[in-house]
């Protein structure tokens, strides 16, 4: 192919490469990452935050770009702190990449002694996309699936299973982990953390929630028995009692009282202090989660939730609105319902967000396959894990549903105005006014039929 472009001072002449042509992809650069490109970037960025935040500033910029995925997977690029997505994005018009080189010779007998010193200008490649980065949520479901096989069930089981009596499972190192699954260091350990996963004889063991649900419950009452205070529990003692009275492994307690359900005091290295909400929420998590997804009544369960919080001080928390985003109730709140059901007739069943799918099409399909309408405070319990920000979620929200307001009976009122306005159909307070007994709220509906 060849062509001449003229203008009114001088022309060029049009080549192409040897056919086919090279396939380039164009990457945009968000401004915060341009230094690890751009050597002039990085001075200037040096310039700027040369201040008194200037450590807590470097703390923050990424200094490493890691492309990870496996071959099915979509990639991502990750920073040491953010995980972003490598979306192509189609271009309303071609972006022709050239270069201006020297024109080749012309052939022997060719008086081209004048043309051979011309510059030519090159077609490389026609671009049709670019490449652009998006930030996302770091893919950690993956882990739990990894490491479910080596769970770590208790010092009993690891004995039969380094005896040979137990068939031997893939185990994974942190470096193994750190390049299968999509997310940066800082998000992976943070991962690791809420998933209760440790380093254990340079593997990374997923801890079984059985054996947590017994070791809490055992911690609980060492507590009562000794009178300790949670937000002030002397960490060497409880390890040491805990290692040697039931025989559970002091790396295992120590990461559940300094890692997973509390941190290390911030004035005495040898206390910890326990976060009992989460303590509290984990246990009731785990007794919804043994119904199987069967509906059981409320009542039961609370019951259950209550007895496996063994003191008082922790019973106290067991709250509903501890375990949002894990259950739904049946029946619901419904503006065509005018009566408040019967407290024995309310079932509750286990709903995690967890097990529902990470693409957001399937999140929300299958959230309307499982009810036709949802209010506002039930449905975004299951959808906050798919942005990263208030902006994301609404655009979401946007995409695969309709928005209407309506009102709807409040159920935070007791059982007793409940009662009461089923009998008369109207409430008073203490003062004798009318009680308004509905509540505005948003209601979402799918905007496509599943």
């Amino acid at each position: 192919m060849s062509a001449t472009a003229y203008s009114s001072s001088q022309s060029i002449e049009l080549r192409s490469v040897a056919l086919p042509l090279p396939q380039y992809h164009l990457l945009e650069i968000p401004n915060e990452l341009l230094h690890l490109f751009d050597p002039t970037a990085i001075k200037k960025d040096v310039k700027e935050t040369a201040s008194e935040h200037a450590a807590k500033k470097r703390k923050l910029v990424p200094t490493r770009l890691t492309i990870k995925g496996r071959y099915d997977d979509q990639a991502v690029l990750v920073t040491d702190t953010q995980t972003l997505a490598l979306r192509a994005v189609s271009q309303s018009n071609s972006l022709l990449l050239c270069s201006i080189d020297a024109a080749p010779p012309p052939a022997p007998g060719k008086d081209g002694d004048e043309a051979s010193a011309k510059p030519a200008l090159y077609l490389c490649s026609n671009i049709t996309d670019t490449l652009e980065l998006a930030p996302v949520v770091p893919r950690l479901d993956r882990l739990t699936g990894l490491l479910k096989a080596s769970q770590y069930e208790g010092e009993d089981e690891e004995q039969r299973r380094s005896a040979g009596a137990a068939r031997p499972v893939r185990k994974y190192t942190l470096k193994q982990l750190k390049s299968i699954v999509q997310a940066s260091p800082v998000e992976l350990e943070n991962g690791l953390i809420h998933h209760h996963i440790i380093e254990m004889d340079g593997y990374m063991r997923h801890i079984s929630p059985a054996w947590i649900v017994s070791t809490l419950q055992v911690l609980i009452s060492h507590l009562d028995l000794h009178a300790l205070i949670p937000d002030n529990v002397p960490l060497r003692e409880t390890v040491d009692a805990l290692h040697s009275v039931h025989g559970l492994r002091k790396q295992v307690v120590t990461a559940l009282l300094t890692q997973f359900f509390g941190t290390p005091s911030s004035t005495d290295s040898d206390k910890a202090t326990l976060d009992t909400k989460a303590i509290v929420h984990f246990l009731g998590v785990q007794a919804l989660k043994s119904t199987a997804r069967i509906s059981i009544p409320l009542s039961d369960f609370v019951r259950t939730w209550h007895e496996s919080c063994l003191s008082p001080d922790f019973r106290n928390l067991a709250q509903l609105d501890l375990l949002s985003g894990y259950y739904i109730l049946n029946p619901s709140p419904s503006p065509s319902v005018s009566l408040y059901p019967n407290p024995a007739s309310i079932k509750i069943q286990f709903f995690s967000y967890h097990e529902l799918p990470a693409d957001p099409a399937a999140r929300f399909q299958d959230l309307f396959l499982t009810r036709p309408s949802w209010l506002a405070a039930d449905l975004l319990p299951f959808i906050n894990d798919l942005a990263l920000n208030d902006k994301k979620k609404d655009g979401l929200l946007l995409k695969f549903t309709r928005a209407s307001k309506t009102k709807v009976l409040d159920w935070e009122l007791s059982n007793d105005q409940k009662r009461r306005w089923n009998k008369d159909k109207k409430l008073t307070g203490p003062d004798g006014k009318a009680t308004n007994v509905w509540r505005d709220v948003v209601m979402y509906s799918a905007r496509v039929k599943y």
